[in-house]
């Protein structure tokens, strides 16, 4: 039996056959609001009702008609829910003999019917409080063990799972050691592949990891309640080494092209030679009039009509060198992809392409279509063909990743890794997630290859960028809503791009 720890009532069963006594009791009763009063008048019922209401006390007369009072005595006190329930025997007979006989069975009080008003209350109460007090006690123990219990459990189950976690922990390294070496091996060929692109990897993962590790050590602001577990982290780390794994599958030319003419080598060599050639013709063109023009004026032996010539000749070629120097020096210009080609530079370059030179009895070009293309490249030195070849690797890099047997708390490794081009407002590739689809970790990577990216120093095709440029850019893309705003903003405000430049970049690009 249980009962409520607080405010408890008390629940009196009367069993006795005469229904005066029960008016009487009810009498002495009505006015106590704490004590309700139940009347049980046939005595086959008393354990039933017992059951039923559960009282704090029994007041059970001896005289019944179908079973002996003190034989109820006995069969309360083997009842599980009545053995400890406070029994005062109600009745007329007060031979001791009878008396002695009811406390020997299990009786606690026995009282001559019918007794005073106040003495009834007061040994009820005195009872009902004696057994509720020791209810209160059994189930205070009551619960004190079950918590002691929960708390062996708990223990026992912590030292379950400390052993499982050991075992875990000893597979995870292993796994750990595996994925790591697979990890360098995968970086150490896109190393060999591309110098600066080994490069890039690594300090990308630094970037990755510092802004991590940064967001976890925020208290306030919209990162105060994210937090990255260590397995988060060790899932991010991996998932940034691999986030260019998909450049394995880009040709050499295209992903070392330092200028906007170079294939398997830079074609600016070819139309050096190709100027070279036209300078050549220009020359013997001019030494073939030269010796025209002077055997001309010796046969009239006129010296003055002679110098005459021969310095228009001069002149004329001296301005045809003069000329396609100049057409040479600014295509070499258009070649470097840290120019920016605007469409007055782009039709000067097609004008110089409709030139043509006579080679081998056939007309030739000074540029070629292919040359035209590529030198009319606007800002970069990729075209967009070489461009859309170069923003596949993050659809490589996904579909390398996916079928990878990654275990359970590095699944999302592919996932990351394929997402660091997307941008917040769906114009990134390879899919063109919105908002709401790029996640936390795709959104950190982004912005430590966009922050890379732009400031590296070992690029072949541009100058290294100072800080205060590359910060200027990326605030741009964040007004525009192409990277996360918040981490872009811790970025900035906890100056990790200053604790990876004192690393990475050179003195002259710490500007702030």
């Amino acid at each position: 039996m249980s009962i409520s720890l607080i405010k408890p009532g008390i629940k009196v069963l009367l069993v006795d056959d005469e229904a005066f006594v029960a008016k009487a009791m009810t009498r002495i009763l009505e006015n106590e609001k704490d004590i309700q009063l139940f009347h049980c008048q046939d005595e086959r019922m008393a354990i039933h009702m017992v059951n039923k209401i559960l009282p704090t006390v029994i007041l059970q007369d001896l005289v019944m008609p179908h079973i002996e009072g003190l034989k109820l005595v006995t069969l309360y006190r083997i009842n599980k829910n009545a053995k400890e329930i406070p029994l005062i025997v109600l009745s007329a007979n007060e031979d001791p003999v009878v008396k002695a006989s009811a406390f020997a069975l299990g009786a606690n009080d026995y009282m001559v019917k019918l007794p005073d008003k106040l003495e009834v209350i007061a040994r009820i109460r005195y009872h009902s409080k004696a057994y509720i007090r020791m209810l209160q006690r059994n189930e205070a123990y009551k619960r004190m063990r079950l918590e002691t219990e929960k708390r062996e459990r708990e223990a026992s189950e912590k030292r379950a799972q400390k052993l499982r976690a050991e075992m875990y922990n000893r597979e995870m390294k292993i796994q750990k050691k595996f994925i790591d070496s697979f990890a360098a091996s995968i970086a150490t060929a896109i190393d060999e592949k591309s110098p600066y692109t080994g490069g890039h990897v690594k300090r990308v993962v630094d970037l990755t990891i510092n802004i991590a590790e940064s967001i976890n050590n925020t208290n306030d602001g919209f990162f105060k309640k994210i937090f990255l577990s260590e397995e988060e982290i060790e899932e991010l780390k991996l998932a940034a080494w691999m986030h260019d794994v998909g450049k394995i599958t880009i040709p050499d030319h295209i992903i070392d092209k330092s200028s906007r003419l170079e294939t398997i080598f830079d074609r600016i060599e070819a139309i050096k030679i190709r100027f070279q050639l036209i300078a050549k013709n220009y020359q013997i063109n001019y030494l073939e009039k030269y010796i025209e023009a002077l055997k001309k004026n010796l046969d009239i032996n006129s010296l003055e009509n002679h110098n005459v010539d021969i310095d228009k000749l001069k002149i004329e070629f001296e301005k045809q060198i003069k000329e396609l120097n100049e057409e040479f020096q600014f295509i070499k210009m258009a070649n470097d992809p840290g120019n920016f080609i605007s469409d007055e530079n782009i039709d000067k370059i097609n004008k110089i392409a409709k030139k043509t030179f006579i080679i081998d009895g056939l007309e030739e070009t000074y540029l070629t279509k292919d040359e035209i293309k590529n030198l009319s490249i606007s800002s970069g030195s990729l075209n967009n063909e070489e461009r859309k070849i170069i923003e596949n690797h993050a659809h490589m890099t996904l579909k390398i990743l996916k079928n990878l047997p990654f275990p359970e708390n590095l699944s999302n490794v592919a996932r990351y890794a394929g997402a660091h081009h997307e941008k917040l407002d769906g114009s990134g590739y390879p899919h063109g997630l919105s908002s709401d689809e790029i996640v936390l970790q795709q959104r950190i990577i982004a912005i430590a290859d966009i922050f890379e990216a732009l400031t590296a120093r070992d690029r072949p095709y541009k100058i290294p960028m100072k800080i205060s440029k590359a910060i200027s850019i990326m605030e741009s893309m964040k007004n525009n809503g192409f990277i996360d705003r918040d981490i872009f903003d811790l970025f900035c405000n906890n100056k990790i791009y200053l604790q990876y430049a004192k690393k990475e970049l050179s003195p002259e690009q710490i500007d702030c």
